[in-house]
């Protein structure tokens, strides 16, 4: 799988709020490459999905714009608990600088890639609501402004 979004093109948006990163996200990745997500779930909860996706890309140690959305790519691609297959969190727990691990990510074979999408589940979206999550959440974080930034 191939799948890159430059620096240039994640900077020339000016994304510097999680809110107008996510809706950026949406709008120009999101609906031209998984349609059917943005036309099943709408926008609006799109919006809100990517904005909790964020936490998982940080909690990873992926900072910067350009490679949260490769990674934002992966969860909505593979599954929001790609990280939980063995070959994803086997390369998301190396020290190693987040380009390099994104790297790695893309070139985890076929057949675990396809092992970890038929294990998806999409509660992890909503990571409080899974029991034990990576992120240690126990109640919603309450992404007001990205749900905001969706009604606006």
């Amino acid at each position: 799988m191939v799948f890159r979004v430059s620096t240039e093109q994640a900077n020339s948006a000016n994304l510097s709020s999680d809110r107008d990163f996510a809706a950026w996200f949406v709008e120009e990745i999101l609906k031209p490459e998984f349609p059917d997500f943005h036309t099943d779930l709408g926008p609006r909860q799109c919006i809100e999905q990517t904005g909790y996706g964020l936490l998982y890309a940080r909690h990873f140690g992926i900072e910067r714009r350009d490679l949260q959305a490769q990674y934002l790519f992966l969860m909505w691609g593979v599954g929001p608990n790609f990280h939980t297959h063995p070959a994803f969190a086997r390369i998301l727990a190396m020290e190693e600088p987040e380009a390099e691990k994104i790297d790695r990510l893309f070139q985890v074979s076929d057949a675990d890639g396809g092992a970890a999408a038929a294990a998806a589940d999409d509660l992890h979206w909503f990571p409080w609501m899974v029991d034990g999550n990576v992120l240690g959440m126990t109640e919603d974080p309450a992404l007001a402004d990205t749900v905001e930034q969706a009604d606006g």
